[in-house]
């Protein structure tokens, strides 16, 4: 098996579905690429679809993993880190594109910038919310928009350069709240939804 696409939404996994699903993963070891995705009423009301996404990035490990689609889809930044840390040497592309992190951004931009060496880094509509928040709150935790629109990145010179500016714009929007980067909008990236073939 060289593609996956794995559907976290609508209706919770549960049981025997969940754990085919994770061995499926756990034996696909030739792997190119990955998609994880969900809708996002499920990812930002569930903590359950969050759990069900660290069994699948623990397990995944391939030997020629070279594309990861992450589609609103709900991670920890030491499972995100874990997971491009483990395909460093074979990881080319990355999509993130409504991704709800509960934690920092700073700290996976900055291990994806000095760890990996990707040829193309997509980022669309980037949320992070507070864990425990998140685990605790029933029904709407607190969930920042910290990347609203898009920048893509092709070359790893660009995707370096452009981590370090996404960087500095938030640090900037921190000390300055009134201040509003500019990024391409949503709708002008919505082609990198989906992976093409």
């Amino acid at each position: 098996m060289e593609r996956l696409e794995v559907d976290l939404g609508g209706s919770e996994l549960e049981g025997t579905i969940e754990n085919i699903l994770v061995a499926i993963v756990v034996n696909a070891r030739e792997l190119k690429r990955v998609v994880f995705f969900s809708s996002p009423q499920y990812v930002k009301r569930t903590w359950s679809s969050a759990c069900y996404m660290f069994r699948l990035v623990r397990v995944l490990e391939s030997r020629a993993l070279r594309q990861i689609w992450l589609r609103e889809v709900v991670i920890l930044p030491k499972h995100f880190v874990a997971m491009l840390r483990k395909h460093k040497d074979t990881l080319e592309e990355l999509t993130i594109f409504g991704v709800l992190l509960l934690g920092s951004w700073n700290e996976v931009l900055t291990r994806i910038r000095d760890d990996l060496r990707l040829n193309s880094l997509v980022m669309v509509n980037l949320f992070a919310a507070n864990e425990c928040e998140f685990r605790n709150v029933q029904g709407n935790p607190r969930i920042n928009n910290l990347l609203e629109g898009g920048i893509e990145m092709r070359g790893n010179d660009k995707v370096t350069a452009g981590i370090d500016e996404v960087l500095s714009k938030w640090n900037t929007q921190r000390v300055y709240p009134d201040y509003k980067p500019s990024w391409r909008s949503a709708i002008d990236m919505g082609h990198l939804a989906c992976p093409e073939d």
